[in-house]
């Protein structure tokens, strides 16, 4: 990218010539022009006149494209929570390339930043509701005894109420 070689040939606290930073960076005159220019429109570098133009880095100031990824960090979905089951497995890599660099795209989906292929997050189990309640009422015993039988379900409602 070429905003990051022009970002690694700025000084952070001596002034560089805008001659000698298109040496460095190797980027034509206007490229080098628009991306000094956006450097300077979002203060991440101090522009003088004197007696040319001259370029540094502001002090402390971070990388435009560390910025760029702590701002990515922040809108980043958090990865899905198993809603009411027990999770079995969570993606770590690419099935198609093993890349281990996978972005949240949406609910339990991921998108590998290598070759983008959209693939599952994580695999959760449901729990068993009548395991979270306790014991199975009689009525519940019969009624699952019935619908192994075969029996409908109006005729469990006439019989059992």
């Amino acid at each position: 990218m070429f905003l990051e070689s022009v970002w690694s040939a700025i000084p952070e606290l001596e002034w560089e010539s805008q001659e000698t930073l298109k040496q460095t960076s190797g980027l034509d005159e206007g490229t080098l022009k628009q991306t000094v220019e956006f450097l300077a429109r979002w203060e991440f570098v101090e522009i003088r006149q004197y007696p040319d133009v001259q370029i540094r880095r502001k002090p402390g100031a971070l990388s435009p494209v560390q910025t760029v990824t702590l701002l990515r960090s922040i809108d980043e979905p958090k990865s899905p929570e198993p809603s009411d089951g027990v999770r079995i497995a969570t993606r770590i890599a690419c099935r198609v390339c093993g890349c281990r660099n996978l972005t949240l795209t949406g609910h339990n989906e991921v998108e590998c930043e290598t070759c983008h292929e959209k693939q599952w997050f994580s695999l959760d189990r449901k729990t068993n509701k009548l395991s979270e309640v306790g014991t199975p009422t009689r009525r519940s015993i019969w009624k699952r005894m019935f619908v192994r039988l075969g029996i409908p379900q109006p005729a469990l409602i006439q019989h059992f109420g």
